[in-house]
């Protein structure tokens, strides 16, 4: 079995980075805040041992915008 050394959310935050989205784009796709996203990355970079999103494009599978649902609230809507 292969361990992923990324978090999970970082996995997500660093795939959509290598597919080109922005940290703001990011941001807004996940529901989280920008420096998060910022956050994520930075340890995605250190723990995968690149240091810039070229970098990022190479060892990652990228993944397009719209794939992964916002962040669970807890809040439910009853229709």
């Amino acid at each position: 079995m292969v361990v992923d050394p990324l978090s999970p959310r970082e996995r997500l935050a660093a795939e959509l980075a290598a597919g080109g989205a922005s940290n703001a784009d990011i941001a807004a796709e996940l529901g989280l805040s920008v420096r998060t996203v910022e956050n994520h990355l930075a340890r995605a970079y250190v723990k995968l041992g690149i240091t810039s999103r070229a970098e990022l494009r190479a060892a990652l599978r990228p993944v397009p915008a719209g794939r992964y649902p916002q962040r669970d609230t807890g809040h439910r809507v009853s229709g």
